[in-house]
């Protein structure tokens, strides 16, 4: 035993660090989750359905984006309450702006808009046919970012609607702005007699 403890000691530094590395040890501590798990995945299709979220590029936009979400937030993304179905805060949050910011219906996006942030509806909008729709819609996914927002943000001490708040401006920082629909418009018209541009050449 000593004789090997001399052979130990008689090695270089580079050496000793080179016969350390050969050597096979397995870390007690947990291999890092890399990608979404099952979970996460069933989840991603749940409610990119939901939300009829289905463009293939919008898609992986949007796995990015919560992989990157997940990695930046102290405790990553936590599944809440049982009775919810794959309730991830953090991903159900990122779809359902994805899907307000998405909408070219100005009254429809402000009455999403209203309806997720808790703001009294505007007095313009007149979208009652849609209302009651909407809201049984998305009952559940309002549920699910309070519970995860208060979650998040409960040794501060703070309310449910200030926490709320809170939550989605930080997750919409992962999201493309909201398309506005009179400056849409606009483009169209200012753009519909130039010819397309030419094709560059890759």
């Amino acid at each position: 035993m000593r004789d090997e403890e001399d052979k130990v000691e008689d090695l270089s530094f580079k050496e000793l660090v080179d016969s350390v590395n050969s050597l096979e040890i397995e870390s007690i501590l947990p291999k890092p989750q890399t990608g979404l798990s099952n979970r996460q995945k069933a989840a991603f299709i749940y409610w990119s359905d939901h939300f009829g979220l289905n463009n293939p590029r919008q898609l992986k936009r949007l796995e990015n984006s919560y992989n990157l979400l997940q990695k930046v937030s102290p405790t990553g993304d936590r599944e809440v309450g049982g009775e919810h179905h794959l309730g991830f805060g953090l991903l159900v949050c990122l779809m359902t702006l994805e899907f307000v910011n998405a909408q070219v219906n100005s009254a429809l996006q402000t009455r999403y808009r209203d309806f997720l942030w808790g703001h009294p509806p505007s007095p313009k909008v007149e979208v009652e046919a849609e209302k009651e729709k909407t809201e049984k819609k998305w009952s559940e996914a309002r549920d699910i970012i309070d519970e995860a927002a208060q979650e998040y943000y409960k040794e501060r001490g703070i309310d449910s609607q200030k926490a709320r708040i809170l939550y989605i401006s930080y997750v919409n920082l992962f999201v493309l702005p909201a398309i506005e629909p009179e400056a849409l418009g606009k483009d169209r018209l200012d753009n519909r007699d130039k010819a397309p541009p030419e094709e560059t050449p890759l």
